[in-house]
């Protein structure tokens, strides 16, 4: 494994935790998801103007894994793409 191919991971790596950390939220009224956006993980936002129009965020669980799932095909296809041939 050669620098390229380690400075790929690390980034990829840090792609995943990030999204991990910060990931998407969506919660569901009236049958219809709404997307929240992105927000701290120990934070999800959350909406309480009044009593019957509350809800509370849940994770974009699908969301989430076709983000880390899309990431780690870039991040397979950067390492392969900077292997270098031996001796070079």
């Amino acid at each position: 494994m050669n620098t390229n191919q380690k400075i790929i991971l690390i980034i990829g790596g840090a792609i995943i935790v990030l999204m991990l950390l910060f990931p998407h939220w969506s919660h569901e009224a009236g049958g219809t998801v709404i997307a929240d956006g992105y927000g701290f993980l120990l934070d999800p936002p959350s909406y309480r103007p009044g009593m019957y129009a509350s809800y509370d965020s849940s994770l974009d669980v699908s969301r989430l894994l076709l983000q880390w799932c899309a990431v780690g095909v870039a991040t397979v296809v950067g390492f392969l793409v900077a292997k270098t041939k031996e001796g070079e």
